[in-house]
């Protein structure tokens, strides 16, 4: 029988029971038998009848690889869900997981995890003064964050948006200049390192004439 101090209680509900709708009703039928969770994605074991979620499952055989069993069986082997089970899970309904930032939808099983991937009431988080935000309120708080860094789209520079009345129109101006300068010194530099290559081209043409001339020259000395 698996040890259910330590390795089971580390095990934490994907979705709490709590969340679903008149689970007294079914909860035998539903309640994962290793986390105390709702099943999600369910398998169940051949020997003993006992439903898990396919996660606890592998969470399990990872911290004890050595082969499992559940409920005193021998041997755990995996089989297909019972019909019963997969309906009364698909007719559950279950409060969003967002329900505390106020999330108001109630969702089949099926349409639960889609529906929490896109979730308006998740909390985002910003770059600026990294304060959790609810999504739908996301994009209007990065607009005003006054710790969020911007960019001037003249000169190139960052800065935060508290600080947009210290870059006035002749720092940037200042800014633009210095990047001018720098490009234009590195175009220098670009071209004298051309005018390198081509004078070593230069140089290697006259050493091949010089070599092709005299080699003609010692070819006609011995005719």
């Amino acid at each position: 029988m698996i040890e259910k101090m330590s390795i089971l209680e580390q095990l934490q509900p994907h979705i709490s029971l709590d969340r679903v709708k008149e689970i007294d009703l079914v909860r035998e039928f539903v309640e994962c038998y290793l986390c105390h969770g709702l099943l999600w994605y369910p398998v169940a074991c051949e020997n003993c009848e006992k439903t898990c979620c396919s996660a606890c499952i592998q969470a399990l055989h990872a911290a004890k690889p050595e082969q499992i069993s559940l409920h005193g069986c021998s041997t755990y082997i995996e089989r297909q869900n019972l019909p019963t089970t997969i309906r009364l899970l698909a007719n559950l309904k279950i409060s969003c997981c967002y329900a505390l930032n106020g999330c108001t939808e109630i969702l089949s099983y099926h349409e639960l995890e889609k529906h929490e991937d896109m979730c308006d009431y998740q909390l985002l988080s910003c770059d600026g003064c990294l304060q959790k935000i609810i999504k739908k309120d996301f994009h209007k708080h990065q607009s005003e964050c006054p710790l969020l860094s911007i960019t001037c789209d003249q000169c190139l520079t960052s800065y935060k948006r508290k600080d947009k009345d210290l870059h006035t129109l002749t720092e940037c101006l200042r800014l633009q200049l210095q990047q001018q300068k720098s490009k234009i010194e590195q175009l220098e530099r670009n071209l004298v390192n051309q005018q390198t290559k081509f004078d070593l081209m230069e140089q290697k043409l006259k050493q091949n004439d010089i070599f092709w001339a005299a080699f003609f020259l010692t070819i006609n000395e011995t005719k």
